[in-house]
């Protein structure tokens, strides 16, 4: 998909970050997604998914 102008350029972008975060298995982390690894991890912290998010910057 070719972007026309900087919004729709934002949209494919984000559509792709979670795509990639969100639905993508990923075979280095036990065919699951980068969010399923987050919460469980988030989990055995104790604290929400947020919270980690925001402390790696």
């Amino acid at each position: 998909m070719e972007a026309r102008s900087l919004g729709e350029l934002k949209e494919v972008v984000e559509e792709r970050l979670r795509y990639y975060h969100e639905r993508r298995l990923h075979s280095g982390l036990g065919y699951r997604t980068p969010k399923e690894v987050m919460a469980v991890d988030a989990e055995a912290l104790g604290k929400e998914l947020g919270d980690i998010t925001r402390e790696a910057g």
